[in-house]
């Protein structure tokens, strides 16, 4: 597929929906140019597949699968859930299971496959390590093993991670992962710093670009070439960030899915750069070559769509590649659709317990996780476990959290979910789109309503939000101003904000007023706020933080006006 200009841009994301239909309902013996993957030059000389990514709603596999990957993968959990239909297996778990255990095993932890897995023979199946370097080392898996074994605990993520909420804004170019694209597991293999020893990398003349190790994988049926990437080599060589080509995973031999017989770990880096399959190491000078090193793993501007990535050059700036993970959680309990009872603890009024994750990247821990229940005003810190550090004291693992939620009984509770690191890195409110939906890492929200049976809540999760529901993320998004973010910005639905009082929460049907010009602020507010002083503040906090204003509730008889990152209080 090629884009406009001539730019030539083989992307396998760019399938629209009915041609993705077409590749739901292609019999395995027909050709079809745009979407057919086989590399041979008959299509009938071998069973086509394809690596595409959903473009619209949840494709998710609820028969027995029959593909060619599962007649011979074994390990396969049946509650996985499938987000790319049957095939290729990209799959995370349920909600209700990823919180079983701190480590998660093997057959919980999320699979991201671009095509078919390829059946390896460990006996065979060697690694070829070279370019600049002066000794090229060809490595079987009792190669690696023989180098002293290395192991670390850590967090692994898609960078796609909660996209499905980026997607529910606007379709990007990638399929809908939900909160789950995560787990914290053991690795073990050998460190890439003694690999590159041995091998003997060349010194540098200090006058060529930055060096990088590209590690490619052996799934050489993809249509633009195996899935390869890098990592800078200093990286690679300092033994304290602990980079690995890893055989083992929870004290198991990798599975196919996750990469047997050997991959590439970096812990604190998203999991792209994992290359799994490793068929090739390779010291190169600049950034790697490999399609998919430039056209997957950016977060590129909000103003990049579909239309001008390709002939503007996007995909040829190296900026905007991402490394390490960003600080992000959720909550996973109660968990979606889930019924809960609170526990009374007043008129109206109730506690539920709830539950999640957080994590960062680069080595940072979580120093506060924390929930609210108006909007972001005032939030309650939650009790959350210790972080296993590294010897170099650095922290590559998540931790679960826990906090006692008072919610009302008998109306809807927006609660939110924000975490910050120790680098005071914190999950923003709104969420920034970009078109392949990768880091979305806003504040995690769920809403919880009355069920129908006295006593009894509704848990609905921001991913299964309807588009009438404040959580919902194209009404969270709404608040970001026209020409800022994607498409024109649009005004939630009415619906119940409340402020806390401190003897009883009044509640008012509110309105968000939706973005607009700066002098509209004034001419709003002018019915709100008495003083010309505060009207001028209140114009120019709202302006300067690219957030409307909005009334968030009424306090002591008080109407409360919320604009940008201020809370002003009016006359009613």
């Amino acid at each position: 597929m090629t884009t406009t200009e001539g730019a030539s841009v083989q992307l396998d994301h760019l399938v629209p929906p009915k041609e993705m239909e077409a590749v739901r309902q292609t019999s395995a013996d027909t050709c079809t140019d745009s979407i057919s993957l086989s590399s041979s030059p008959s299509c009938k000389e071998k069973e086509p597949f394809f690596t595409v990514r959903t473009m619209k709603g949840d494709v998710r596999e609820t028969g027995t699968p029959d593909t060619l990957d599962d007649a011979w993968v074994s390990g396969r959990r049946g509650d996985m859930i499938r987000l790319t239909g049957k095939h290729p297996f990209n799959a995370e778990p349920p909600m209700t299971a990823l919180m079983e255990n701190f480590h998660t095993p093997q057959e919980l932890l999320y699979v991201r496959n671009h095509g078919d897995a390829p059946q390896l023979d460990a006996a065979t199946h060697k690694c070829k390590v070279g370019s600049l370097v002066s000794r090229p080392l060809e490595l079987s898996l009792e190669d690696v093993k023989r180098f002293p074994p290395s192991s670390v605990t850590m967090t692994q993520i898609c960078v796609g991670n909660r996209r499905k909420e980026q997607n529910q804004i606007k379709q990007g170019l990638g399929f809908n992962w939900g909160p789950t694209g995560v787990g914290t597991i053991t690795y073990t293999g050998a460190l890439m710093a003694d690999i590159l020893d041995a091998a003997g990398v060349l010194p540098e003349d200090g006058v060529g670009e930055e060096r990088w190790l590209e590690g490619v994988g052996a799934d050489e049926t993809l249509r633009n070439g195996a899935y390869g990437t890098g990592l800078p080599l200093w990286r690679c060589m300092d033994r304290s960030l602990q980079v690995l080509l890893a055989y083992e995973i929870n004290g198991e031999p990798l599975s196919v899915d996750h990469g047997f017989p050997f991959r590439i770990v970096a812990p604190g880096i998203i999991g792209g750069r994992f290359v799994k399959w490793v068929k090739t190491l390779d010291v190169v000078e600049g950034h790697p070559k490999n399609h998919w090193h430039w056209h997957d793993n950016k977060v590129l501007p909000p103003g990049v769509e579909v239309s001008n990535v390709g002939k503007e050059g996007w995909w040829q700036r190296p900026e905007y590649i991402i490394m390490d993970m960003n600080v992000n959680g959720a909550i996973l309990s109660p968990h979606a659709t889930e019924i809960v009872k609170p526990q009374k603890s007043g008129d109206g009024v109730g506690t539920v317990t709830m539950k999640g994750y957080a994590y960062s990247g680069g080595g940072h821990r979580i120093l506060r996780a924390e929930v609210s229940t108006d909007g972001g005003l005032n939030w309650k810190l939650a009790r959350h476990t210790d972080q296993l550090k590294s010897p170099t004291g650095r922290c590559w693992t998540w931790t679960f959290w826990e906090a006692d939620v008072e919610v009302q009984t008998d109306r809807e509770t927006v609660v939110c979910f924000r975490a910050q690191d120790d680098a005071m890195n914190i999950m923003p409110d709104v969420p920034t789109w970009n078109l392949l939906g990768m880091m979305n890492n806003a504040w995690y929200r769920i809403m919880l309503r009355p069920s129908g049976s006295p006593g009894e809540l509704e848990a609905v999760h921001t991913l299964w939000a309807t588009e009438n529901d404040p959580i919902h993320p194209a009404n969270v998004h709404a608040r970001v101003p026209a020409g800022k973010g994607t498409g024109e910005a649009k005004e939630p639905p009415s619906h119940q904000l409340q402020v806390k009082n401190e003897n009883r929460m009044e509640t008012r049907g509110m309105r968000m007023s939706s973005a607009c010009e700066a002098s509209s602020f004034s001419a709003s507010l002018q019915q709100w706020i008495p003083s010309a002083a505060q009207r001028e503040v209140l114009r120019k906090v709202a302006v300067l933080s690219g957030v409307a204003v909005c009334t968030v509730g009424v306090l002591e008889g008080v109407e409360v006006l919320r604009g940008g990152r201020g809370v002003f209080f009016g006359r009613t």
